[in-house]
C-alpha cells in the first residue's frame, strides 16, 4: 500500500471524453434545468420518484472503455448512474449476473429538496431563470444553488470519480482491496484516516477534479487565482474545507497542504497559489448547513 501512494499520477482524462459522457445524461438533466441555464418549475411538482434504481434507461449507462477515453487500451467496462437522490461514488457493484465498476453522479440532495420545496411553496410554473426564486431563498443557499447545478459541477465530479477507476485498473483494484480489509476491521489499510475525504486515494482523486477545473478555465484565468477561489468552485471541496475547519483541530491546514503540494508536485499549482490568504471567509461565510457534506470511510469511495 505504501508503494502505491507513491506512485499516485494523473491521469489523461481529456476534456472532451468527460464531456462526452455528461452529453448522454443531458436528456434527463435538460428536464429539470433545460441547457443548464434555466430551471424547468413543473418538473418539480412530480409525485413519482425521481430515481427509480437501474431500471430506467435515462438515468444509466454502460460505457466501454474502447469508445470511453482514448488512454485505455483493453476493455474495462464502466456503469455510469446519474441520479438525484444519492451522492458521488465510485465501487464494484454486482449487476445482473457481472461485476461492473460502478460511478454515481448527483447533485447534492439537500440543495434539491430545498429547490423543489421553494418551487412548490410560492406556486412557480413553467420554465424560468434561477433569479426567479432568489426573492424565496436565504442568500447563502441562493449561492450554493448557482453553484451546484451546474455542468462545472458534473464535469469535475465525473474527473475525481474516472481517476478512483483507472486507479483501481492500473493497480490491481487496490482500492476494492482496500476497502473489503477495512470492512472485515483491518483499519491500518487506510492509515487510520478518520474519513474518506483525507484518505490519499481520494486526495489522488480531488487532484483530477481540480485539474479538470484547470483545463476549463484556462491557464491565464488559473494562474490568477488562488487555492481558495478555486476550491470554492468544486462545491464538494468547498464543503470539505468547511467541515474540516469545523473540528477546530487545523484539519483543514493539514489537508490543503496535502492538496498544494501534490499541486505543485505535479506541476500545475498556479501562480497565485505559493501563499493560502489569511482571510478564508470565501468558503465559509455566511454558510447555512444543509446535511451530511462529507462521509466516514464506508464500503465505497467518493
Amino acid at each position: 500500500m505504501y508503494l502505491l501512494a507513491l506512485e499516485e499520477k494523473l491521469f489523461d482524462l481529456p476534456k472532451k471524453d468527460i464531456d462526452n459522457i455528461i452529453r448522454e445524461f443531458e436528456p434527463l438533466i435538460f428536464k429539470f434545468f433545460p441547457n443548464w441555464s434555466k430551471i424547468n418549475f413543473d418538473a418539480f411538482y412530480s409525485t413519482k420518484p425521481i430515481y427509480k434504481g437501474l431500471e430506467s434507461k435515462d438515468l444509466q449507462k454502460i460505457f466501454s472503455s474502447k469508445d470511453l477515453l482514448d488512454t485505455l487500451e483493453k476493455d474495462n467496462s464502466l456503469l455510469i448512474v446519474i441520479d438525484f437522490q444519492t451522492r458521488n461514488s465510485y465501487r464494484k457493484k454486482p449487476i445482473i449476473g457481472s461485476i461492473y465498476s460502478y460511478i454515481n453522479l448527483s447533485f447534492n440532495l439537500s440543495l434539491f429538496r430545498i429547490l423543489k420545496s421553494t418551487i412548490i411553496e410560492n406556486k412557480l410554473t413553467g420554465v424560468g431563470s434561477f433569479k426567479d426564486i432568489k426573492p424565496f431563498i436565504e442568500e447563502s443557499i441562493y449561492k450554493r444553488i448557482l453553484e451546484e447545478f451546474t455542468k462545472l459541477t458534473l464535469q469535475t465530479s465525473l474527473a475525481h470519480e474516472l481517476s478512483h477507476w483507472l486507479d483501481d485498473i492500473n493497480h490491481k483494484n487496490h482500492i476494492e482491496i482496500a476497502i473489503k480489509k477495512y470492512n472485515r476491521g483491518d483499519t491500518d489499510t487506510l492509515y487510520n484516516a478518520k474519513f474518506i475525504d483525507t484518505h490519499y486515494m481520494e486526495i489522488n482523486a480531488q487532484i483530477h477534479a481540480l485539474q479538470d477545473l484547470k483545463q476549463r478555465i484556462g491557464n491565464s484565468k488559473w494562474n490568477k487565482i488562488n487555492i481558495f477561489q478555486a476550491i470554492y468552485r468544486i462545491p464538494t471541496l468547498n464543503a470539505l474545507y468547511r467541515y474540516l475547519k469545523s473540528l477546530e483541530d487545523n484539519s483543514e491546514k493539514k489537508w490543503l497542504h496535502s492538496i498544494l503540494k501534490r499541486l505543485a508536485r505535479e506541476k500545475i499549482l498556479g501562480k497565485n497559489m505559493n501563499t493560502v490568504p489569511a482571510d478564508d471567509s470565501l468558503l465559509t461565510e455566511n454558510y447555512f448547513s444543509i446535511g451530511t457534506e462529507y462521509n466516514y470511510i464506508e464500503n465505497k469511495f467518493n
